[in-house]
């Protein structure tokens, strides 16, 4: 009798317009829309730099060093994603469904400068041909390479003809230790490396004109107060460095260190899908899921004698009523479950979304939440005394705002309150199986991911216990 019972839900449900509708179609159509409208958002295109004009009415070698250092970093970004992008594909031809790995991250837009007259860069900022102008100006009283015992026969004959066109600092040090200085005493040198010092880090005033503002001209303002910052470190690394041989080298050391900063690079913490698409999905998810409340009610319903006549019946009959109730509530179970198997199955196979090489868990986190998403629409159907058109509407109501609350139209707002208020994604069951899906595809340690299946399953057995005691034992004063 119990599976008899049991069969007869499920036929019952699939036969039901409603669920066609919310559990199958519904979702199917969302998804095929979310692919079409923001299939390539997180995707980026060629990287383009912010152009610049850079008008130089003074030499300043280290914005030359500072730009070649963010350049190479850029570069070899590029290559790295491009390489493994190359291995992905490979990988994808011979291995179905395994998961996107992409390399360092992008370090950020670059410039793409013009080296011009001042003219002339007033002149394509006027036209709207750069972002800004960038001009490198001598400092208010600052001294020629003339008159700041700068020897440049010292450095021809110690170091060749290319001492002053070094890439970075490391490049120099490597000259002083490689050249034979035997020939000069130790006060000469620590004087011709202060002078040398003053060409590659010069007193110089950077500013930054701009015609109006905007994203770009905001990035280009961080990028030369960047250079300013660096640019103030290296000459205090290097005031501050003691003579000789040693005290020079550390210093150099650590103005290579501070250069270096100029090529951080993001690396990812996890190898899981970043892509901004997939956090719709995984919310998508989450709503067919919950959307079982709306094919629960009628269990709590049709068990309670005030709402409907089979309630009438089945309370003056004699089983007692969790002997009714189970076997309904397994058969949505089953019945739902399958309607969300069915749907990862689209976005995963159909419209290809990356879920990670977890997938066996992403089913079982589909399958989790369609039971809570079942427990909490038969406890919602057990409350009070609406009407079956009423309880479905007050479900439909409830179940769009958590929706809403978890990032299913806005991602960011799930964060917010994550931030701000995280009492609430922590008691919203959709946040909860979004929640449960992020983790499973981004942490190598699945110990969060468990704790929020923990936390469904308490949702459920907190919604089933809850519904079964405002159902059972009802008196009656009339029917």
């Amino acid at each position: 009798m119990f599976f008899r019972n049991i069969l007869y839900e499920i036929k019952l449900n699939f036969r039901a317009k409603e669920v066609l509708i919310w559990m199958i179609i519904f979702p199917i159509c969302l998804g095929l829309f979310y692919k079409l409208a923001f299939g390539n958002l997180g995707k980026q295109g060629a990287a383009t730099g912010i152009k610049v004009a850079v008008v130089e009415n003074a030499e300043d070698k280290f914005f030359h060093m500072f730009y070649d250092k963010k350049q190479a970093a850029a570069d070899e970004t590029d290559t790295s994603a491009e390489d493994a992008s190359e291995d992905v594909t490979a990988d994808a031809a011979t291995e179905t469904g395994s998961q996107t790995k992409t390399g360092m991250e992008k370090v950020g837009e670059m410039l793409d400068p013009t080296f011009c007259s001042e003219e002339e860069a007033y002149k394509m900022l006027s036209d709207g041909d750069v972002v800004g102008v960038i001009v490198i100006d001598p400092a208010p009283g600052a001294k020629s390479s003339e008159t700041t015992g700068y020897d440049e026969g010292f450095f021809s004959s110690a170091f060749g003809q290319d001492w002053d066109k070094k890439k970075d600092f490391t490049q120099v040090k490597n000259m002083f230790e490689s050249a034979d200085l035997s020939a000069y005493s130790a006060d000469d040198i620590n004087t011709q490396m202060d002078a040398m010092m003053k060409s590659y880090i010069p007193d110089t005033v950077v500013s930054v004109k701009i015609k109006k503002n905007g994203s770009e001209q905001s990035t280009l303002k961080s990028y030369m107060d960047m250079f300013i910052n660096m640019k103030k470190m290296a000459s205090g690394i290097w005031s501050n460095a003691s003579n000789g041989e040693g005290g020079k080298n550390e210093a150099l050391d650590s103005i290579s260190e501070v250069m270096d900063g100029a090529s951080i690079k993001e690396t990812p913490l996890t190898e899981g899908n970043k892509d901004p698409l997939a956090m719709y999905m995984y919310n998508l998810i989450a709503m067919v899921s919950i959307f079982g409340s709306l094919a629960a009610m009628h269990i709590a319903i049709n068990n309670q004698a005030n709402l409907s006549t089979q309630g009438m019946r089945i309370s003056c009959g004699g089983s007692p009523k969790w002997k009714m109730i189970l076997p309904e509530l397994f058969g949505t179970y089953i019945t739902h479950s399958a309607c969300v198997l069915l749907s990862v199955t689209f976005l995963k196979f159909v419209l290809q979304i990356d879920f990670g090489d977890k997938l066996p868990l992403v089913y079982l986190t589909g399958i989790c939440g369609a039971v809570m998403g079942v427990s909490l629409g038969f406890f919602v159907g057990a409350i009070g005394r609406l009407s079956e058109g009423a309880k479905t509407g007050l479900m439909m109501a409830v179940n769009m705002s958590l929706c809403f609350m978890s990032g299913l139209m806005i991602d960011a707002i799930r964060v917010i309150f994550s931030v701000q208020i995280p009492i609430v994604n922590a008691l919203n069951p959709v946040a909860v199986i979004t929640d449960a899906m992020y983790y499973l595809n981004m942490d190598a340690d699945l110990s969060r991911y468990f704790t929020k299946l923990l936390t469904m399953g308490g949702f459920t057995v907190v919604f089933i216990v809850l519904g079964i005691l405002m159902t059972r034992r009802k008196k009656y004063a009339s029917l």
